[in-house]
């Protein structure tokens, strides 16, 4: 069984480092997998629609199938867009807040010069994120493939380590007849 066991954790860490290599060479292929799920659901939903022939249910379902399916579709797109420009206004209110705060402190201190400074970074690091999204979706998704990388990795590495022998309790216990001990 445990033999069993160790082939599934190497069978799913290889599965994992293909997924996050595949991820870190082809960028695009989450949005593909994604649109496929989508696509899926729509297709079986469809299905459901022409099988359950006027049950109510079962056509609350089919009709539910397709909404989820075209959700799944368009989310991770008003996701990709979304994500960097929240991102980019919190960076600009808080480089703004930073800025104004330089401002109305003395110039001349080191805290207005580091605030003034950190401030316009931001600012000018929010810009930059609104108009250059997709390179920040890229980043993303390079990120995720080497989270599942150093996941099918470290699912890897106690398939290769040996482990004791468990030992049953009959194994520690040492059977005595007689025992004499001198004072």
């Amino acid at each position: 069984m445990k033999n069993i066991k160790i082939n599934e954790n190497i069978f799913t860490s290889i599965l994992l480092i293909i997924a996050g290599i595949a991820v870190m060479i082809l960028p695009g292929i989450l949005s593909f997998l994604i649109t496929a799920a989508g696509v899926a659901v729509i297709l079986f939903s469809l299905f459901m629609l022409i099988v359950a022939a006027g049950n109510p249910i079962e056509t609350g379902r089919g009709i539910s199938g397709i909404i989820i399916g075209i959700l799944i579709i368009l989310i991770p797109r008003i996701i990709g867009f979304g994500i960097p420009l929240v991102l980019a206004l919190i960076l600009f209110v808080n480089g703004s807040r930073l800025i104004v705060s330089a401002i109305t402190e003395k110039l001349g201190s080191g805290r207005a010069v580091a605030q003034l400074i950190i401030g316009i970074l931001l600012a000018v690091l929010s810009i930059i994120l609104i108009v250059n999204h997709s390179e920040f979706n890229d980043l993303v998704k390079r990120i995720i493939a080497g989270i599942l990388i150093f996941c099918g990795i470290i699912r890897l590495i106690p398939g290769f380590i040996p482990t004791a022998k468990k030992h049953s309790e009959t194994d520690s216990v040492i059977d005595v007849n007689d025992y004499h001990v001198d004072d």
